[in-house]
């Protein structure tokens, strides 16, 4: 019995010590504050940048402990040069066999998915970076006013407000506000 007990206690840490740790993603404006550009989040203090449209922009390891690796033609031709693995996280990506909106993108960091919205939906999302781990990202749609179709409405509890025709003319569609 107390054999049992140890070896449960043994398989239980050995769980909680593989556990992927992942921050609330966040919106990334671009340098004149007029759109969002991207979305950050630290998956175990490594902070990845990743476009809209699913594009690796940046990562910046959060301490020292940090290896990178990269794809090369031994792993496959369409990888090749892509970033592999930051600090002991595997990256991973959509393949020749994915279909056209997502070839390509990122599909993964560690264990947290990155899914996109697929052909099914509305046109122009397709493509579009739809969630990250269980954080969904929301986009106005055709149903709301034409100036904020396609621009990023959420990450999550972040909502993202635009100027519209009811406030001045010359700051229509610009960022009004970024709030939880």
């Amino acid at each position: 019995m107390r054999f049992k007990v140890i070896l449960a206690l043994l398989f239980t840490s050995s769980i909680t010590v593989m556990a992927q740790h992942l921050d609330q993603p966040l919106p990334v404006l671009n340098d004149r504050g007029t759109s969002v550009r991207a979305v950050e989040f630290i998956c175990d203090d490594v902070l990845f940048v990743v476009s809209l449209n699913g594009r690796l922009l940046q990562y910046s390891p959060l301490n020292e402990r940090g290896q990178v690796s990269y794809y090369d033609e031994f792993d496959s031709s369409e990888l090749n040069g892509k970033l592999k693995s930051v600090g002991g996280i595997t990256l991973t990506y959509y393949d020749q066999f994915s279909w056209d909106e997502v070839r390509g993108k990122l599909k993964s960091v560690g264990n947290t998915t990155l899914t996109y919205n697929d052909r099914f939906g509305w046109d122009e999302l397709k493509g579009k970076l739809k969630s990250i781990g269980s954080t969904p990202l929301s986009y106005y749609d055709r149903f709301d006013w034409d100036e904020l179709k396609g621009k990023l409405k959420s990450v999550g509890n972040t909502t993202v407000t635009y100027y519209d025709r009811f406030d001045s003319d010359e700051l229509r569609g610009r960022i009004k506000s970024v709030k939880e």
